[in-house]
C-alpha cells in the first residue's frame, strides 16, 4: 500500500509539472524516492538527437548537471541515449545489460559523470515515442547499493504511463505557448494599436502600441477593464459598436462592426479606431470576441534609414530623404533637417523614383507604408 500511494503522488507530481515546467524537479525527486534512486534526470530529444529539454531531480547539483548537459547530453557521447531513441515506449534499458562493470568503468560518461557522485547503477526508461519527441527517464544508485531488481523494474512500468502522458500535455502547451509569443511579438511590432475584447467588452490583450496609447488617455482609455472615449457622445458611439459586434459574433446580430473617430482633449488628430467580431475555438482561457484597431495619425512611422537602404537598393543619403518624406515632411523640411540643400534632396528622389519603379513622392510614400518597414 505505500508503494501504491508513492504512484499515486508520483502520477500527481507528473501531471502538475505538465501545466507548470518548474514543477518537473520535484517530480523526479518522486521517482528517485520510489526507485530509491540517488539521481534522477529526464530528457526530451528531436529523433536526430537533439535535446530540447533536459532537467533534473530537485536535490542534483547544478555544476554536475551543466557538466552532463555540456558534454554527456548527446548520442556521441553517452551510449545509452542511441538505444533510448531507438527503443518503443515503455522500453527499460539498464546499464548491466548494456556494459560489464569492467567496460563501464572505462568509459569517459563513467569518468566523468558517474564516479565524482559515487554513481554505478543506471538505467533509463521511454516515456513518450511519438512523431516528433523521444522522451526518457534515466535513474541512477550510488556504487553501495544493489543493482535494479525486477519488482524495481515493475513499479516504474507501472509509473511510464502517467509520465508519457503528461509529457504529451506538457509538449503540446508548450508548442502552444512559443506560438503564442511568436504572435504576440510580430503584433508588438505593428505601428497601430491592437486591441482584444471578450464576450463582455473587455479588454483581454492588447500589443505594445495600444498599451503606450491607452496609457496617454488621451481620448480613448481603459476604465474598469473597458475601453471608452473621453467625449460623451463618442463613448455612447463607441459602447454601442462593441455591443452590436459581439452581438454579431454570438449570433445575434448582422452588424459586421464598424468604424469610428475618437477626438482627443490634446486637440492633436482625433483616433482611428475600427472594429470588427472574430471567432476563436472553443478553449477555457478567456475568448476574444471582438478585435480593434487603433490609428494615432500623429505617430511618426519608426523607419529605420538603413532598412529602407537595404530593401530599395538605396544609398544612405537616399534612404534618409525617404524617411523624412515618410514622416511627413516635404522635400524643403527634408533638406533642412538632413543638412542638404534642396537642390541634392530632389535630385536624392529622382534617383530614389527609378530604383523604386515610383514617379511621385506621394506613390513612393505609399508604396514604404504598405512595405515591411511601413508596417512597423
Amino acid at each position: 500500500m505505500a508503494r501504491e500511494a508513492e504512484l499515486l503522488d508520483m502520477a500527481a507530481a507528473f501531471y502538475e509539472a505538465a501545466l507548470e515546467p518548474e514543477a518537473w524537479a520535484d517530480a523526479l525527486s518522486r521517482v528517485s524516492g520510489l526507485m530509491d534512486a540517488d539521481w534522477s534526470l529526464l530528457g526530451v530529444y528531436r529523433r536526430d538527437g537533439c535535446p530540447e529539454f533536459l532537467v533534473q531531480d530537485a536535490a542534483g547539483d547544478s555544476e554536475h548537471f551543466s557538466l552532463f548537459n555540456d558534454h554527456y547530453a548527446q548520442p556521441e557521447t553517452n551510449p545509452s541515449i542511441p538505444l533510448l531513441l531507438a527503443a518503443e515506449v515503455g522500453a527499460i534499458v539498464v546499464r548491466e545489460q548494456v556494459h560489464t562493470d569492467t567496460a563501464w568503468q572505462r568509459t569517459p560518461l563513467y569518468r566523468d559523470i558517474y564516479r565524482p557522485r559515487d554513481l554505478y547503477h543506471g538505467l533509463g526508461a521511454v516515456a513518450l515515442n511519438s512523431a516528433p519527441h523521444v522522451a526518457f527517464v534515466g535513474v541512477n544508485r550510488v556504487k553501495g547499493s544493489s543493482p535494479y531488481s525486477d519488482s524495481d523494474l515493475d513499479l516504474l512500468r507501472a509509473a511510464l504511463p502517467h509520465l508519457g502522458r503528461a509529457l504529451e500535455v506538457f509538449l503540446r502547451l508548450t508548442a502552444g505557448n512559443v506560438q503564442r509569443h511568436a504572435h504576440e511579438q510580430a503584433w508588438d511590432m505593428l505601428a497601430c494599436g491592437v486591441i482584444l475584447l471578450d464576450a463582455a467588452g473587455k479588454v483581454v490583450w492588447m500589443n505594445r502600441s495600444a498599451a503606450a496609447l491607452l496609457a496617454r488617455a488621451d481620448g480613448l482609455a481603459m476604465r474598469q477593464g473597458a475601453l471608452t472615449a473621453s467625449n460623451a457622445r463618442e463613448n455612447a458611439a463607441l459602447q454601442l459598436l462593441v455591443r452590436e459586434t459581439i452581438a454579431t459574433q454570438q449570433g445575434q446580430c448582422l452588424r459586421p462592426g464598424g468604424s469610428l473617430r475618437v477626438s482627443r482633449p490634446s486637440r492633436r488628430r482625433a483616433l482611428a479606431l475600427s472594429l470588427s467580431p472574430i471567432h476563436v475555438e472553443q478553449g477555457f482561457a478567456p475568448r476574444p470576441a471582438a478585435i480593434a484597431f487603433v490609428t494615432d495619425p500623429d505617430r511618426e512611422p519608426e523607419l529605420v534609414p538603413d532598412k529602407l537602404r537595404r530593401l530599395y537598393g538605396l544609398t544612405a543619403r537616399e534612404a534618409a530623404v525617404v524617411a523624412e518624406l515618410v514622416r511627413g515632411r516635404d522635400l524643403h523640411e527634408a533638406a533642412e533637417r538632413l543638412d542638404m540643400s534642396v537642390h541634392t534632396a530632389r535630385t536624392l528622389l529622382r534617383f530614389v523614383f527609378r530604383k523604386t519603379d515610383t514617379h511621385r513622392q506621394s506613390e513612393l510614400v505609399g508604396l514604404v507604408l504598405r512595405g515591411p518597414e511601413g508596417l512597423r
